[in-house]
């Protein structure tokens, strides 16, 4: 019977956590910790832990802000390669009362005792300063990532890009309804865009009229319109 670490070998030693760090240094770190692995299919919530940090393996996870209204305020994204470091929690996790998370694909997730990160182990010293070296990194790219999502889904950016999908799409189905092949999600994923934004200016395109947008359908509602938005 394989242990958690040998079932998950692979894609710990391809976590930016643990560069820099043999199969063997790794195993003695987790084995020296509380730790464990969850896997989670699209559209699981994946939930939180008070004393856990939580570092994504593989796929992707959100996080959202659950709101007293009933509405989730989409936060951010985590992916192994743009930030897979979720939370760094010790007491109360996450600066939001109501703070949710959900898979948008099917995802491998790391939850990791913080202590272990944060306090000197004896023995472990080394590896521990390797995993704390890995942890400002995975800070530093994540603050360069969030600098250039705010860049991405600011108005002008984001209506360029759904413009400019929406012409490739009518060009090539010349069709009063246009089939978006792509899941909202994944076309958040194709556009480099949160879903929200998206969303938003979907919604701009309905207000005036130019467009109905059900799920992967988008009925042209005026087709002049229409044309003169996607050409401008």
């Amino acid at each position: 019977m394989f242990s958690e670490f040998e079932i998950y070998i692979d894609y710990l030693m391809k976590s930016k956590l643990f560069e820099g760090l043999t199969a063997s240094e790794i195993e003695r770190f987790l084995n020296s910790t509380n730790y464990n692995i969850k896997e989670f299919k699209t559209g699981d919530d994946v939930p939180t832990d008070i004393d856990k940090s939580v570092f994504v393996l593989d796929g992707s996870v959100a996080t959202y802000d659950n709101r007293a209204d009933g509405t989730k305020a989409f936060i951010n994204t985590f992916e192994p390669d743009t930030g897979c470091l979720i939370a760094i929690s010790i007491i109360r996790p996450y600066p939001y009362e109501n703070f949710v998370m959900g898979a948008r694909k099917n995802s491998v997730v790391l939850y990791l005792e913080t202590m272990s990160i944060m306090k000197p182990m004896i023995g472990m010293l080394p590896i521990q300063n390797i995993v704390q070296q890995n942890v400002i990194k995975i800070f530093y790219q994540m603050t360069g990532n969030v600098a250039e999502r705010t860049f991405i889904n600011t108005e002008s950016y984001a209506s360029t890009r759904i413009k400019n999908y929406l012409k490739l799409l009518y060009t090539r189905q010349e069709n009063e309804i246009i089939v978006i092949p792509l899941k909202r999600a994944e076309l958040a994923d194709h556009l480099n865009m949160d879903i929200s934004t998206i969303n938003r200016e979907f919604n701009k395109l309905s207000d005036k009229g130019f467009l109905d947008v059900k799920g992967k359908l988008v009925r042209i509602l005026d087709i002049n319109g229409f044309k003169n938005y996607i050409y401008s």
